[in-house]
């Protein structure tokens, strides 16, 4: 499954923070082949984008806000699978796989101790 991603970090070290935004686009795939049967596998998916932003008030110490799938994404996979050579053997199986992908919303605090 071949994704594509496009990742924009912008550091502000004077201001001990940085930002991260990130796109990610889902595109299709070849047809896969498998050992005792031919199958077609086609990976479908919607575009994703997450942000975050990192505060280091102190070298030892990050406080981290992300966001992650801002865009409510789907994404599919049909197969089609065959007993062996598509031109000359029946289609044993036919699968459709659906799944939705929420935003979420995190905090983390993370604090070195020497």
């Amino acid at each position: 499954m071949g994704k594509l991603a496009e990742t924009d970090r912008l550091d502000m070290r004077r201001l001990r923070e940085s930002w991260l935004i990130e796109l990610r686009a889902q595109r299709k795939s070849p047809a896969t082949i498998r050992a005792y049967s031919i199958g077609t596998d086609l990976f479908l998916g919607a575009p994703s984008l997450n942000a975050s932003w990192t505060y280091n008030p102190k070298p030892d110490l990050n406080l981290s806000f992300s966001i992650g799938n801002m865009l409510v994404s789907s994404r599919s996979r049909a197969s089609v699978y065959y007993a062996g050579p598509r031109n000359s053997t029946a289609m044993t199986g036919r699968e459709i796989e659906i799944g939705y992908s929420r935003p979420h919303f995190q905090i983390s605090l993370r604090k070195t101790f020497n």
